[in-house]
């Protein structure tokens, strides 16, 4: 089995719904990707971007980034700050992943162990209702913050 990139994929999605993989959309992806670990907001987004290319306008961002959550490329994220911060959603074999949140510094932590499956089966078969997706968030300290 071969497998893609997170930009193959991206193009593959774009391409199966009759969008281009522009020169812009490509570089607001690669920023993403370099910095998929921190959850980035739209403003972070457009501030990477920025530096590799002064023409692209906060517009152009916001659009593309409504294109990907769309598109399901990105997922939207309520951190429990004011913003809200993107993830990338292209990893299709594995089921959802979960957020670690340090109430004090605003750390995110990426939890990929989905032990909630088991009670996701549960509640489908108490209640009688397919579940498509979960999200769940987990605030605390992290361990510098506890240190």
């Amino acid at each position: 089995m071969i497998m893609m990139s997170n930009i193959e994929k991206i193009y593959k999605i774009l391409k199966d719904n009759n969008y281009k993989l522009t020169n812009q959309r490509e570089k607001i992806i690669n920023v993403i990707l370099k910095h998929e670990k921190e959850h980035l907001n739209s403003e972070e987004i457009y501030d990477y971007v920025k530096k590799e290319d002064k023409s692209i306008g906060l517009a152009t961002v916001y659009r593309t980034i409504k294109l990907f959550v769309n598109l399901d490329i990105l997922t939207e994220l309520n951190l429990g700050d004011e913003s809200v911060r993107y993830d990338l959603n292209l990893d299709f074999d594995i089921h959802n992943h979960h957020h670690l949140i340090c109430n004090s510094c605003g750390k995110v932590i990426e939890v990929k162990d989905d032990s909630l499956e088991i009670l996701e089966k549960k509640i489908e078969n108490e209640y009688n209702f397919q579940i498509s997706n979960h999200k769940c968030k987990f605030l605390g300290l992290c361990k510098e913050c506890k240190e």
